[in-house]
């Protein structure tokens, strides 16, 4: 029984160092009061930030990749990059994504799987694409969603303006006193009840 504990305590360091990484790279990414969601969807995160992220993101691919080395080879070389990709365009924005497709096109092709035949050139080509589009799709969807953000702040900013516009005529209107309003060559254009 200890034989076994000691034989997985070694296995959860890694893990846990991990874990302790992207909490601290999270931390110091994220705004006070806020969930990760928070990152993207109610702010861009700092430059250096960004990059962190896609490198993170990028070191988890290519973590899990190794993990399932034996039976993928060199076939599939993209594929758990993908997702993380998109994690990271998603979390970390423009600069993340495109520092992870960037890096995974690197890393695979420097050190994994250089491209040696046609069929590898047509996936790294493939990976390039399907990377600027999911950078591309994220970013667009991101700067509408803050274009949306900004339109309803607008509405509601004009709502504001326009209650407080009817609660100042309505005083204007029961004053019992009476209220000129003149433009700067002295011709009045308003009046209230008690000013007639």
């Amino acid at each position: 029984m200890t034989l076994s504990k000691e034989r997985d305590e070694p296995s959860r360091r890694p893990i846990a160092i991990v874990y302790q990484f992207i909490a601290n790279l999270l931390a110091r990414c994220l705004p006070e009061n806020s969930n990760m969601a928070g990152v993207r969807f109610f702010g861009t995160p700092p430059l250096w930030c960004s990059f962190g992220i896609g490198i993170l993101a990028v070191a988890i691919a290519y973590f899990i990749r190794e993990s399932f080395h034996a039976p993928l080879g060199t076939r599939l070389l993209y594929v758990t990059f993908y997702p993380w990709v998109a994690i990271a365009t998603v979390v970390g924005g423009l600069a993340a994504g495109v520092s992870a497709t960037t890096l995974t096109v690197l890393l695979i092709f420097f050190w994994v799987a250089p491209p040696t035949d046609t069929a590898n050139w047509m996936g790294l080509a493939s990976f390039l694409v399907g990377g600027a589009l999911i950078v591309g799709i994220s970013e667009t969807m991101h700067r509408a969603r803050t274009r949306a953000a900004k339109a309803e702040e607008a509405v509601i900013l004009t709502e504001e303006i326009r209650k407080s516009e009817e609660r100042f005529r309505v005083l204007i209107e029961q004053a019992s006193d009476g209220i000129f309003v003149s433009d700067a060559q002295g011709k009045y254009f308003d009046v209230n009840s008690a000013g007639c």
